[in-house]
């Protein structure tokens, strides 16, 4: 358990992994409870081989830990490259994985969450190879979308032979007590051996504080640009959007690993997501591997007081910035430092300036030292890129003060925002939520949680007396309401 695994892009004459689930594998995960700090570790073995319906099916069941609500899909089939397991709610067996999945191929899986039946529909949006004690493993990037439950765990990355990224039950949630497998630790057979390199070692131990890093596979940013949308009928109308940026697996370039990052549009619902290029820390140093396979720095988190920082294509005499004052802001139970540039005047109506947060990057995205044309503050015109928020996994690490949830995306008038706002309340609410200031008209509505997850579908009609929304079926915390119609709104509420 202690090889780190190694993507490639010319894969090498090697021998191809062995079939799923082999008798004594087990796999290694953290395991917690919703509403309590408790939390032990789930090992899940291969126990050996049972017949089901003629077929031939590995046995894995739990042997540490604990299981309360899962109904764990303890017997798999493997036929034609496609993984079966036994679903025991319609005797039936159902389809899992799709080893040779191709980007763009969809499939749905039978699935139980808590005790409902539900569907799952696959989505497979990138593929790759990695190699793990010398054997060659084919892993793919996906997006899983249940049909009814709000209660889902996600698959973001499936692995041959190791399954997903969190668990092979990722998908079943304990909905009686929220019971939750995080994270594959690490997993092991006769042949093979793998050791996440987030993680010193498969035991539980207690987490040191660190300075968090930029090139973290589990960071993401959300970040909104707001700039013109003027007429001759409307000179104040203005247009937000935000951009998801987040890191989707790895890549091997000049004998070292970097991880992809991607940016995903937020305002269409699209699933698809564009590469950025590779990045890679070294120390404080941030490197950069653009789509050209050029190297630059994107950041140096060494710099010190007086020290400049070259920002390319700025559109200035001199393309450089220099750190005026440092102090610290605490992420994480961690001091961060946090750099503060000098201003640099670029015509009488703006200012170019920059603030860096060590392991989370600029204020105005993670990609603002190579992308700086929006780094000003427009005084004329509503025209910036912010960093909303960033997250580590589902943990939100830091908000930007000024913005009231993570994802804003709105094509409105600035005067017609202040004439009508459209407010919820009571907000906090364990039931119900009215929505004040509707127009006329109907509007569509969908729930998301803060990583943009669709929670509740639903209609709103704004000549309805009291148009409200039941908040029971979500779960307690923060959520995202965002109303369509001739003007598109986002709304933070929470569920008490």
């Amino acid at each position: 358990m202690r090889k780190i695994l190694t993507l490639l892009f010319l894969i090498p004459l090697l021998v191809p992994a062995q079939s799923w689930a082999p008798i004594g594998a087990t796999w290694t995960y953290k395991q917690v409870h919703c509403c309590s700090p408790d939390s032990t570790v789930a090992v899940i073995q291969v126990m050996g081989d049972t017949i089901i319906e003629g077929r031939m099916c590995r046995d894995l069941q739990m042997t540490s830990g604990w299981s309360t609500c899962y109904e764990t899909p303890s017997f798999h089939y493997e036929s034609n490259d496609s993984l079966f397991y036994w679903n025991e709610t319609d005797n039936n067996f159902a389809l899992l994985f799709r080893w040779d999945a191709m980007p763009g191929d969809t499939w749905s899986t039978a699935i139980n969450v808590g005790w409902s039946a539900d569907t799952l529909d696959w989505t497979v949006t990138d593929t790759n190879h990695m190699i793990v004690d010398g054997e060659l493993l084919r892993t793919w990037s996906v997006n899983t979308v249940p049909r009814h439950s709000i209660f889902y765990s996600p698959v973001w990355q499936v692995t041959e032979r190791m399954g997903p990224s969190g668990s092979p039950f990722a998908w079943v949630f304990g909905a009686c007590d929220g019971e939750v497998y995080l994270n594959l630790r690490c997993y092991e057979d006769s042949t093979l051996s793998w050791l996440n390199p987030q993680f010193p070692q498969c035991a539980l131990v207690e987490p040191v504080p660190a300075a968090i890093r930029f090139d973290d596979p589990l960071g993401m940013w959300y970040v909104a640009r707001t700039y013109p949308e003027g007429s001759i009928q409307n000179p104040n109308f203005a247009a937000t959007r935000t951009t998801r940026y987040f890191f989707s697996g790895s890549m091997n370039f000049a004998g070292e690993t970097w991880n992809r990052l991607h940016a995903q549009h937020t305002w269409d619902g699209s699933p698809n997501s564009t590469f950025q290029g590779g990045v890679r820390q070294v120390g404080g140093l941030v490197l950069f591997l653009d789509t050209l396979n050029v190297i630059d720095t994107l950041y140096n988190f060494d710099v010190e007081v007086g020290d400049s920082v070259r920002y390319p294509d700025f559109g200035a005499q001199s393309p450089y910035l220099t750190v005026e004052s440092i102090d610290t802001v605490v992420i994480a139970d961690y001091p961060h430092r946090r750099y503060h540039f000098s201003e640099y005047p670029q015509t009488l109506e703006d200012v170019f300036t920059d603030t860096w947060i060590e392991g989370m990057g600029s204020i105005h995205g993670p990609l603002a030292p190579r992308m700086p044309a929006t780094l000003g503050y427009h005084y004329s015109f509503p025209d910036s890129t912010r960093t909303t928020c960033y997250f580590h996994w589902q943990d939100l690490l830091w908000e930007h003060p000024g913005y009231t949830s993570c994802v804003t995306n709105i094509l409105l008038g600035v005067d017609e925002l202040a004439a009508m706002p459209i407010t919820a309340y009571p907000n906090p609410s364990a039931a119900t939520v009215v929505v004040a200031g509707l127009p006329a008209g109907r509007h569509p509505f969908r729930i998301t949680d803060l990583l943009g997850r669709t929670e509740v579908l639903g209609e709103l009609s704004g000549t309805s007396a009291t148009p409200s929304i039941d908040l029971r079926p979500l779960p307690r915390g923060m959520h995202l309401l965002h109303l369509e119609g001739e003007r598109f709104h986002t709304v933070r509420l929470v569920k008490e």
